[in-house]
């Protein structure tokens, strides 16, 4: 669940009682006391390859001595300030795998690469799937119960 505090700046409530909190940079109007939208997604896309990697790794009975994904992108704001056209989303996102095992680097990146088929997020964007907005506007007052 996401709530909207204040200006950019939302909380999010997610599984097992973690929380993150979102905002923009303070150059964008925010107060810069949270993660982007943009930087959670690149977040999201590289936690989960990594998860798929050591979870396919360890399968393989290969020894990960450090695994570090660089995650980056461009995001099309002009598009998304409806100052061009165009999509507003990520036009691009680049992943740089930087692992050490002890197996060969052939070994490793033929298995990298089979593993990247099956990480859920990336497959998720890299894929039209519907996103279902449903709305209810309440436009009384919220009322609490104590």
């Amino acid at each position: 669940t996401v709530i909207w505090d204040s200006g950019y700046h939302t909380t999010s409530n997610v599984s097992d009682d973690q929380v993150i909190i979102g905002d923009e940079p303070v150059r964008y109007g925010g107060e810069g006391m949270g993660v982007t939208p943009q930087d959670l997604l690149l977040t999201a896309v590289g936690h989960c390859l990594a998860a798929t990697y050591i979870g396919g790794l360890s399968a393989a009975r290969i020894n990960v001595e450090s695994l570090r994904l660089h995650v980056s992108g461009r995001v099309n704001f002009r598009a998304a300030y409806g100052i061009e056209p165009g999509n507003p989303g990520f036009e691009d996102i680049k992943v740089t795998v930087e692992i050490q095992t002890d197996a060969s680097q052939k070994e490793v990146t033929v298995l990298l690469k089979k593993l990247e088929r099956t990480a859920p997020i990336p497959d998720t964007i890299m894929r039209p799937v519907p996103v279902n907005v449903e709305i209810h506007h309440y436009s009384e007052p919220a009322t609490h119960s104590a």
